[in-house]
């Protein structure tokens, strides 16, 4: 008995109903029109859903302040301008644009853990998918780098820098014997040790710091060494925040959750430590601007300090 072959099986109709959604999605890629339907791409490396309405979407386990601000980021590590942003009741709206593109991305809370993010990005009438796509997946890895601990009853917001901002201090030459920024993409600055003007500065242990108390003099720095007031990063490579709670230590770990308390006023605050200095004037220890004016220095300069290293959740 003969082998009889199937292919008459597929008929001509046939060979539309299997191929009709192919035709549909290359129409849809050159002239920008929306067709609703059930099926969607997917992008294998990220989990991101591309559909046939020209709208690439992701939910994210993240909840939807830290999904706001990965957006806010990942845009500005992309290059785009920031025309427009909102947010009301679980659902935010953040528009971009370059000369060619136009960018729309929407955010819902789904719970208060989870966010569904959906970006469309236009050429003139053509449809960009592969950005749509990108900008999701610069969030996720945004959201990854973007930590919330917790120390007593105050939580911090961590976020990294990207490697192209100049450091707080520019005067640090070495870090584990790497230049800075190296040492930072590698994750070798905790305790390692590191050199400014020439000195070698070696910071304490774990388990040193954990016991470590001391009084001395508190200064208070703004970024940069010269004026500027953001778009540094510290020694860690965390976004330097002049209106947050943060502190540069010359021999803590980083980062290190210190409390310090004012001892001429008595107020006492608990702040991150995450960047090296202070490297003049023999001062324990140098503050944020946010942190000064909570410990009521602000306006004298320096003030003598208790600092204590505390417990952290993450």
């Amino acid at each position: 008995m003969k082998y009889k072959s199937n292919r008459s099986l597929l008929t001509p109709l046939g060979k539309v109903l299997v191929f009709w959604p192919l035709l549909l999605l290359l129409v849809s890629s050159y002239t920008g029109c929306q067709y609703t339907a059930p099926l969607a791409l997917t992008s294998t490396s990220m989990g991101v859903a591309y559909y046939y309405t020209n709208i690439a979407e992701k939910t994210f386990c993240y909840n939807l302040d830290r999904i706001n601000r990965s957006v806010l980021l990942a845009l500005k590590e992309m290059g785009f301008s920031i025309c427009d942003q909102s947010m009301d009741e679980g659902e935010g709206t953040i528009k971009a644009e370059t000369e060619e593109l136009d960018i729309v991305i929407k955010l819902k809370k789904i719970t208060h853990k989870c966010t569904k993010m959906k970006v469309k990005v236009r050429e003139g009438i053509i449809i960009d998918k592969a950005t749509a796509i990108e900008i999701i997946c610069q969030t996720e890895n945004a959201a990854k780098k973007l930590l919330y601990n917790k120390a007593g009853d105050c939580t911090f917001k961590v976020t990294m820098a990207p490697l192209s901002w100049p450091l707080t201090h520019e005067e640090i030459e070495l870090i584990d014997g790497l230049p800075p920024k190296e040492a930072i993409r590698q994750g070798r600055v905790k305790d390692s040790p590191y050199v400014v003007d020439g000195k070698r500065y070696v910071p304490m242990s774990m388990k040193e710091a954990r016991e470590y108390r001391e009084e001395g003099i508190a200064s208070w720095y703004k970024g940069g060494g010269r004026g500027k007031v953001s778009g540094y990063m510290t020694a860690n490579g965390e976004v330097f925040n002049p209106d947050g709670l943060s502190a540069a230590h010359r021999y803590l770990p980083l980062p290190t959750y210190v409390r310090v308390t004012n001892l001429e006023n008595h107020k006492s605050i608990i702040v991150r430590v995450n960047d090296r200095g202070p490297f003049r004037g023999g001062r324990v220890i140098d503050l944020s601007v946010g942190a000064a004016r909570r410990l009521g220095f602000y306006r004298k300069g320096t003030a003598r300090v208790l600092v204590e290293t505390v417990r952290v959740e993450e």
